[in-house]
C-alpha cells in the first residue's frame, strides 16, 4: 500500500491519465474488489452520494477494480453513478497501487486522496466498513487546504 507522501502513479484511468486530471483537480482515488456486489455497491453509492461535496471541495472521484469495463459501465449505469469507474483486468493499475491481494487477484478495498502535487494525502485500507472510505474522504475535503476551495 502507498503511503501518505508517496508519489501517485501516473495511470490511465479510461480516455484519460491520472496525471492530467491532477492538473485541474484533487483526486479520490478508490479500489473495490467486484461489482455488483453488496459491499462494492454500499461504496460506490456512498461516493455518489457524496460526489456533489467533493467535487465543490475540488476534488474528482475515480473507482477501479479488476472487473472488465464493460462491467464498470453496467454497474456504474445501475447505481446512476456520475464519476467513473475503471476496469483493470490485467491488474496493471491495482498493480501501481499496490492493493491487489496475493493469489486471487482482487482490489483490496483501498482509498487514496492524491494532491494535485501528485502526492498521496490520504491512504485508507478497510476491508469490512465500505462506508468508511467515503467518510474518510469527506473529512479530508472539510479540511481547508492551501490552494484548493474547502466545503462553503
Amino acid at each position: 500500500m502507498l503511503k501518505p507522501g508517496d508519489e501517485a502513479p501516473d495511470v490511465p484511468l479510461g480516455n484519460d491519465r491520472l496525471h492530467r486530471m491532477l492538473e485541474e483537480r484533487e483526486v479520490v482515488l478508490f479500489f473495490f474488489p467486484k461489482a455488483f456486489t453488496p459491499g462494492c455497491t454500499r461504496e460506490a453509492c456512498g461516493f455518489r452520494d457524496d460526489y456533489a461535496a467533493l467535487r465543490k471541495a475540488g476534488m474528482e472521484v475515480i473507482g477501479v477494480s479488476g472487473d472488465p469495463q464493460e462491467t464498470q459501465d453496467r454497474f456504474a449505469q445501475s447505481l446512476g453513478l456520475s464519476f467513473p469507474l475503471v476496469g483493470d483486468p490485467e491488474g496493471k493499475i491495482r498493480d501501481a497501487y499496490e492493493v491487489k491481494w496475493p493469489v486471487i487477484g482482487l482490489a483490496r478495498r483501498t482509498t487514496y486522496v492524491i494532491g494535485r502535487d501528485r502526492r498521496i494525502k490520504l491512504a485508507f485500507r478497510s476491508e469490512l466498513d465500505a462506508l468508511a472510505h467515503v467518510a474518510g474522504a469527506r473529512e479530508y475535503a472539510a479540511k481547508p487546504k492551501p490552494g484548493r476551495p474547502g466545503p462553503e
